[in-house]
């Protein structure tokens, strides 16, 4: 297989495209790619390629957003071009993580204003996260224009000009249908966080006062440690573990960021209506004139997110109603199901969503449009040629919502 057809080619593409994105960029211009095949490295049984991108981003002049269609005589080294020579290809895109991850050896979940979390610190280079921590479990642009990484489904690293600009435990922007979408994964899911290594989470202020010099009260519920210009706070809830007029204060939070930085989060960037309207059209099977590439799907889109772990693989999420997955480059599975996120788009749920898309909404609607589906109670099977739908609905009767659309593309 030529390098430009790899699966890691296409991933890089991706994450260069995502980058882009980051940064508002309008367009991106390859400057230098370059391709080494070791047949022996690092005793892997298999050969391994290294690929290295270079690349301009740009941004479009104010009102005039059509590149140029004249090549200039000359390369970005001052030397005359002689011959231009282009090419494209659509690699696979689906590349399992899951063993990547699981091959990783955690480092302990301790949390400090020196070594960070997970012996991550912060400014630590979004790179160096990922080759140490392996894949994020989800990846989620937000409206700063920074990212978040999510690791298992309490620990997140927020990333700003490619570098941990802060880390935070929590479920966050998460709901929780989308927080149940996250595979769980051991040594994040599995284990208690300590500060210091000393306080575990769920541990009682009087415990955390005990141990961590220099706590200091911010607020009823929050705390923090300070030191060479970082701050970690820690956030305590109260809880009635033996009767309702005793209360205790335990340890449930954190966040780690410079002093005077936010404690609010930004919420997940969201494409407009109108783009998910236009998506839904390449996905629509009654009327598919082709399957979709991924790279045409996500320049319908927009704005986009990656689940990376889950129980079913890896998941693009298109806006916060809509999930694709690809296996070996071909569009394989759509679902439109509940938003993923705490803070719906306009308030919209996925039956206003489902209105939008001229899709069947109740269950009677379904079986009228497919008169020879299987009607299992509260879901509906339809298998033709070319797809297959698995419909949910909220309950068995004729009039029972759709809240959930599973399609199977052939």
């Amino acid at each position: 297989m030529p390098p430009e057809q790899s699966a890691a080619v296409a991933q890089a593409l991706i994450a260069l495209r995502q980058n882009a994105q980051r940064q508002k960029a309008d367009a991106i211009i390859l400057t230098n790619v370059q391709h080494v095949l070791h047949p022996h490295y690092q005793g892997l049984k298999e050969p391994q390629q290294l690929s290295h991108f270079e690349a301009d981003f740009i941004r479009y002049c104010k009102g005039n957003s059509k590149p140029s269609e004249q090549t200039t005589p000359y390369n970005a080294q001052g030397y005359r071009i002689q011959e231009v020579v282009s090419y494209s290809f659509q690699s696979p895109e689906t590349v399992s993580q899951q063993q990547t991850a699981d091959a990783i050896s955690l480092p302990p979940a301790n949390i400090s204003l020196s070594s960070g979390a997970f012996d991550i610190p912060l400014d630590t280079q979004a790179t160096e996260l990922t080759r140490r921590l392996g894949p994020a479990s989800i990846e989620v642009m937000l409206t700063s224009g920074e990212q978040a990484l999510g690791y298992g489904r309490g620990l997140w690293f927020i990333i700003q000009n490619e570098r941990i600009s802060s880390i935070k435990s929590g479920r966050l922007f998460m709901s929780g249908y989308g927080d149940n979408l996250i595979a769980y994964r051991d040594g994040f899911d599995s284990v208690s966080w300590k500060i210091n290594g000393i306080v575990p989470q769920k541990a009682s202020l009087k415990e955390a006062e005990a141990h961590l010099r220099g706590l200091q009260k911010s607020t009823e519920q929050e705390y923090r440690l300070q030191d060479k210009g970082q701050e970690l706070k820690l956030v305590f809830e109260s809880f009635n573990p033996k009767s309702g007029n005793e209360s205790i204060k335990l340890l449930t939070g954190f966040t780690l960021a410079k002093p005077k930085a936010t404690s609010e989060v930004a919420q997940p960037q969201l494409a407009e209506t109108k783009r998910l309207l236009q998506t839904f059209s390449l996905l629509n099977p009654a009327s598919l004139p082709h399957k979709p590439k991924l790279d045409e799907l996500l320049s319908s889109i927009g704005i986009y997110h990656k689940l990376n772990l889950s129980d079913s693989g890896a998941w693009w999420l298109l806006g916060e109603y809509l999930q694709v997955q690809y296996e070996q480059g071909e569009l394989r599975r759509a679902r439109l199901a509940q938003n993923i996120f705490t803070k719906s788009h306009k308030n919209q749920n996925v039956a206003e969503i489902i209105d939008l898309l001229k899709l069947p909404r109740t269950k009677a609607q379904m079986l009228a449009l497919y008169p020879n589906a299987e009607d299992n109670f509260d879901q509906i099977y339809v298998s033709n040629a070319d797809y297959s739908l698995e419909a949910k609905y909220e309950s068995e009767s004729d009039d029972a919502d759709l809240y959930q659309l599973d399609i199977e593309y052939f």
